[in-house]
């Protein structure tokens, strides 16, 4: 036989796009072709079974994740869009999907999602810098630089505008500027809801060390934080306030006033964080701390109306303050989990939770009130020329002591249920200086009866069993049923004392109250199907009275609220009801969540103001006790998604009802406030990824009160849009948002108006790194701020300057480089 050669073909064998390691999902990144330029977010977008809703949120075949990590670990703060949004699709091997094995309460378990690195490519840099100029002087710039590698984050960040943008953090700012872009639902814009105008600036850094060289899903940590960040504002508010106030059904006081606030504020903030995990031991540190200055100048001019008798006033008030605040948090938490001893087959040490929080807060504000009233009984007439030297300081220590499952350490064989011993302490002191004087012919005259030095001093202990237990039938690949009860009897003790250079403000009260809570839950999961669960809350706790309620000093120069004491005031007791259930379909490519909650809330001797109004609309506030307050809200939650190749639709229905009664006394009568509020909310989004998406949407809201012995209030506020992003060409963007408002409410007009933003931009450079924007701000000039408000006795509407139309155009550079360490070698 002649022999032959025959040469084997390479044989490649690709991973498959996705598959199940244990109790891990696993999606294989490489399997998945996309644009050079993608994101780990559009990748997302095209893994069977996974979801990005419109709000952000993320659910793998109908289960919502609720942590998002990079190599295992938290990325910048934690906020997802900052990994999805900033980090390259062809950086990423592997996206994987588990249940946090530390947390292993099924009622409220916690689903991971890790997104792994390809070797090589787990450091890199990402940022943005941006300038933006335009029309009426507004301009616009902000900056982010942020490094990662497997043991440290770094980020620096600043911003700078007069476009009524802000932020609060260095993470904040990293996420609004992503590589990806605003976005449909874009929320760092020009803010054309926000209160007056602003101009902005902040500055910051942020720094995380690992001091473990890696990490896996078993959350073993060392981790090192530091965070600093400053900023400050520049506010002018201008405000018109129309109300109309019940003195009986017949009788009313119509008041209109006009306010202008100049406030200025700059803080400065820096928080230090520790946090070693090991197999049986948590153990957090931490210490933040802040400064801040701060100074108003406040004018305000009121008319008001007697309906019945023609009485009438005017008055003005300006307000000028300067002052500054200090703030300490500092503290630790330790959580200590018993383990197995495996010699001798039991468990051994203390199942304990403990943590220390101590704080302390001092403020120093200097303040001058002038004011000037004038009534048509010119025996009323008044004027105040009134300065305030004011200091307060109040720190507060909290200890928090739990023994876990303190059964187990005398018989682990009897177990019915699982016993956890709770105690919570709080000790607070409160400490106020007021220095009050009255100017008189230019000469400062020592106010002796607001002038005052107080120490307040707080003791409330918390202490109870906490008895649970869960009830499982788990039939695997089929089904798992869970119940789990929880009960917890708990007493609350609470001691006041107060020491005053004022005799009636020297108070020593103490309190003793049973205040037990109780859960029942029931969970039924339907292997690769339907997951049900219902949760049923029990909760009391009590209100206690501040010493400003029970005997405060009375400043007449509050002109139209004064607010007196009740030394007979009693602490309010609350009980709360809550009934949850929650849905999904399990079902990978069309999604259904359902979430519905029912709550019910009683006080009894609820703390409410028995309020006095006279004929010129001077209110005199009494703090007093009664019964009969009720709460009942119904919500319901509906999330349906469709997906189909490229296209997808989501439907979100959100309606919100709640019912209360409410009683009061308001001059002497005894009134019952009956009201509803409805607010509707409802949004429909399609996409064709990656070229457009649209959404539209409205929100009502629709709120009744009905009073006994008084006129029935209502208003109704309609909000509607379309928001529209397209790609009309690779790197060429096109996005607009429209809405229209209306506002309406007892005995007040109709007010409607429409916002219109456009958006046109175009990307350079291969990586897409340079970003030309231009963008037409409230196009239809009609941009405002209205909103109302009512109460027993009053309702009113409110006018606020805000921003207005502007033109601005912006450019913005992407640095971006992944993988630099294996590039340097």
């Amino acid at each position: 036989m002649k022999r032959t050669k025959n040469e084997l073909h390479e044989v490649v064998v690709n991973a498959p796009p996705m598959r199940i390691r244990g109790d891990t999902l696993e999606f294989n990144a490489d399997a998945f072709k996309l644009d050079s330029n993608a994101v780990v977010e559009d990748m997302l977008r095209k893994l069977p079974g996974v979801t990005v809703w419109g709000d952000g949120m993320i659910t793998v075949n109908g289960k919502k994740i609720k942590k998002l990590l990079v190599e295992g670990k938290e990325f910048f703060g934690g906020d997802p869009k900052i990994a999805l949004q900033n980090l390259p699709k062809n950086s990423v091997d592997k996206i994987q999907v588990y249940q946090d094995k530390n947390n292993p309460d099924p009622i409220d378990s916690t689903v991971i999602m890790n997104v792994n690195l390809k070797k090589g490519k787990k450091d890199g840099i990402f940022g943005k810098v941006g300038l933006g100029v335009g029309t009426r002087k507004y301009y616009d710039g902000s900056g982010s630089l942020s490094y990662f590698s497997p043991q440290n984050q770094i980020s620096a960040a600043l911003a700078a505008n007069n476009v009524n943008k802000t932020a609060n953090s260095v993470n904040q700012l990293v996420s609004l500027n992503s590589y990806k872009g605003e976005g449909i639902d874009n929320s760092y814009v020009s803010d054309f809801k926000k209160k007056g105008l602003i101009r902005f600036k902040s500055a910051g850094f942020n720094f995380l060390h690992d001091f473990n060289k890696s990490l896996d899903k078993s959350n073993q940590s060392n981790l090192f934080k530091m965070n600093l960040f400053s900023d400050g504002n520049r506010q002018l508010i201008k405000e018109k306030n129309d109300a109309i106030s019940f003195i009986d059904s017949e009788e009313n006081i119509h008041k209109k006033s006009e306010n202008q606030d100049n406030r200025m504020q700059d803080n400065l903030g820096w928080q230090v964080n520790y946090s070693k995990k090991f197999d049986y031991l948590n153990l957090n540190i931490f210490y933040n701390h802040s400064r801040g200055n701060f100074n108003s100048v406040q004018t305000k001019n009121t008319l008001t109306l007697n309906n019945k008798n023609n009485s009438s006033s005017e008055s003005f008030e300006m307000n000028s303050n300067d002052g500054n605040t200090q703030n300490i948090d500092a503290g630790f938490s330790l959580k200590r989990t018993r383990n197995i001893d495996l010699n001798k087959g039991r468990f051994k040490g203390v199942d304990l939770d403990m943590s220390y929080n101590f704080s302390w807060d001092d403020s120093n504000e200097k303040n001058n009130r002038f004011t000037r009233y004038k009534a048509s009984d010119s025996s009323l007439n008044r004027n105040f020329n009134r300065n305030y030297d004011n200091g307060k300081t109040v720190k507060e220590h909290k200890l928090v002591a739990n023994i876990n499952d303190i059964i187990a350490l005398i018989d682990q064989s009897l177990k019915p249920f699982k016993i956890d011993f709770q105690n919570s302490f709080n000790i607070a002191e409160n400490v106020q200086n007021a220095i009050v004087s009255d100017v008189l012919f230019d000469k400062e005259i020592l106010n002796k009866n607001l002038t005052n030095r107080n120490k307040e001093v707080d003791f409330q202990y918390k202490t109870g069993l906490k008895f649970y237990r869960n009830i499982s039938h788990i039939l695997q690949n089929r089904y798992s049923k869970i119940l789990k009860i929880v009960i917890i009897p708990e007493l609350t003790t609470f001691y006041q004392k107060n020491r005053s250079q004022k005799d009636f403000q020297n108070l020593k009260r103490t309190y003793l109250y049973f205040t037990p809570s109780a859960s029942l839950a029931y969970l039924n999961f339907q292997s690769g199907g339907n997951r049900n669960s219902f949760v049923f809350d029990y909760k009391t706790f009590s209100n206690f009275p501040s010493v400003n309620q029970i005997a405060p000093l009375v400043d007449s120069s509050n002109l139209y609220n004064l607010y007196y004491g009740n030394l007979s005031l009693k602490p309010e007791n609350n009980q709360q009801f809550n009934l949850k259930y929650s849905f999904d379909n399990g079902k990978a490519g069309n999604p259904l969540l359902v979430e519905a909650n029912i709550a019910l809330s009683l006080k009894e001797r609820a703390i409410v103001d028995s309020v006095s109004i006279d004929s010129l609309g001077i209110n005199k506030h009494y703090a007093v006790n009664i019964s009969g307050y009720q709460r009942t809200a119904f919500s319901i939650s509906i999330q349906k998604a469709y997906k189909l190749g490229k296209h997808q639709i989501q439907i979100s229905l959100d309606p919100n009802f709640s019912f209360y009664k409410s009683p009061a006394y308001l001059n002497g009568l005894y009134l019952y406030n009956r009201g509803s509020v409805l607010n509707l909310k409802s949004n429909l989004l399609y996409s064709n990824d990656p070229f457009w998406m649209a959404k539209i949407g409205l929100t009502y809201l629709k709120n009744n009160s009905r009073n006994s012995n008084l006129t029935n209030f209502s208003y109704t506020t309609w909000r509607s849009y379309c928001n529209l992003s397209i790609k009309l060409h690779k790197r060429l963007f096109f996005a607009s948002q429209y809405e229209f408002n209306s506002n309406s409410s007892s005995f007040y007009e109709i007010e409607k108006y429409n916002l219109l933003n456009v958006d046109i931009g175009y990307r350079f450079l291969k990586g897409e790194n340079i970003e030309i924007k231009f963008s037409a701000l409230d196009l239809l000039r009609q941009n405002r701020n209205l909103s109302n408000y009512a109460n027993i006795s009053t309702i009113s509407t409110n006018v606020v300057n805000v921003l207005q139309q502007h033109f601005m155009l912006k450019i913005s550079y992407y640095p971006r480089a992944f993988g630099l360490r294996s590039k340097i070698n």
